[in-house]
């Protein structure tokens, strides 16, 4: 923001002062040149400026005034002064030559839009006459092309003005090159973080897709060992239970009981889920699931039936169900 007030204040000023510069230029070296044998139509402005009291001695000395704040203006200006005419620079102070690597001199008649960058030229053509028609108001930026092949980038406005009696562009500008290469290096830092976090979601959903295959392979195995437990093992302790006498039998039933709690998931799910139940209650809970009756149930655990129907009601109205609901098949579907 600081950078087009400081253009525009300046373009405002420097317009003044070249068409004052020029115009009172022009005006002396027209009455200089028809001082002698002229006509009552070409004395006119000379008379009217006598008129006014404006003697040539006044006028030289505007002239020199004007000149030496002009120079003073271009040749200290943090920005770069041209004056274009016939497409080609008229003037141009030391800030601008510099952008393309060279002494204003050099400049001195060469065509304005040969250093402008050949992908820019045909918009920096329509910014140029949009801003001298009045249609546009904010800098324009183009790039241009140095003596040596690099690349720079400039803000510029332009103005109309009269430059040695006929029509011509005052443009100042600035090189931006600094802050473009710090965009570029800021736009490349958010392509960067973008491509990470893309790349970050893609780790997080293969990592979901790994923790879920590995959940089913657990799953897998628990069934797996389940299966073989029931299938190779309690069915043996069943028989167990017929050889053996009181002392024994207490033994094969801790040993079943100790078992179920090992091979069950469900129990240690239960147990977690629902703390407040004792460790008879999920022992009784994993006993309904595996769909013992309470006969059974109380046989296993060694208890009365009476008391196993007392666990039974502990376990509904802690798990909050009604007396509708099936107990076993909800326990089941925790597993």
């Amino acid at each position: 923001m600081e950078l087009r007030n400081e253009i525009s204040t300046f373009n405002s000023i420097a317009v003044h002062i070249i068409y004052l510069h020029f115009n009172c230029t022009d005006d002396i070296c027209y009455r200089q040149r028809h001082d002698n044998g002229t006509t009552e139509h070409e004395q006119a402005p000379i008379e009217g400026m006598k008129k006014k009291g404006i003697r040539k001695e006044d006028g030289a000395a505007e002239t020199r005034e004007g000149e030496q704040l002009f120079r003073t203006l271009t040749e200290r200006s943090l920005v770069g002064i041209y004056v274009v005419q016939d497409g080609e620079f008229q003037s141009i102070n030391p800030n601008a030559a510099s952008y393309y690597g060279s002494a204003p001199e050099e400049l001195i008649g060469t065509k304005s839009n040969s250093i402008v960058h050949p992908e820019d030229r045909e918009r920096h053509k329509q910014c140029v006459i949009d801003m001298l028609r009045g249609n546009r108001s904010t800098p324009h930026e183009f790039r241009i092309i140095g003596r040596t092949g690099e690349i720079h980038w400039i803000m510029e406005t332009v103005a109309p003005i009269i430059y040695k009696g006929r029509s011509a562009i005052l443009g100042n500008s600035m090189d931006i090159t600094e802050r473009k290469r710090g965009e570029e290096a800021l736009r490349k830092r958010e392509v960067e973080l973008e491509a990470k976090t893309h790349e970050l979601e893609d780790m997080n959903s293969a990592l979901r897709v790994l923790m879920k295959q590995r959940d089913e392979d657990r799953n897998e195995l628990e069934q797996k060992v389940l299966s073989n437990i029931k299938v190779l093992i309690l069915p043996h302790m069943e028989k167990l239970k017929n050889h053996v006498n009181l002392q024994g039998m207490s033994y094969v039933n801790v040993l079943e009981s100790n078992l179920r709690d090992i091979m069950s998931p469900f129990a240690q799910k239960l147990s977690v889920t629902y703390l407040n139940l004792t460790k008879r209650e999920v022992q009784v809970a994993n006993l309904i699931k595996e769909e013992k009756t309470t006969d059974e149930i109380s046989a296993f655990l060694n208890i009365s039936v009476s008391a196993v129907n007392v666990y039974r009601y502990h376990i509904r109205r802690k798990l909050g169900l009604s007396k509708k609901q099936n107990l076993r098949s909800y326990l089941s579907s925790l597993t």
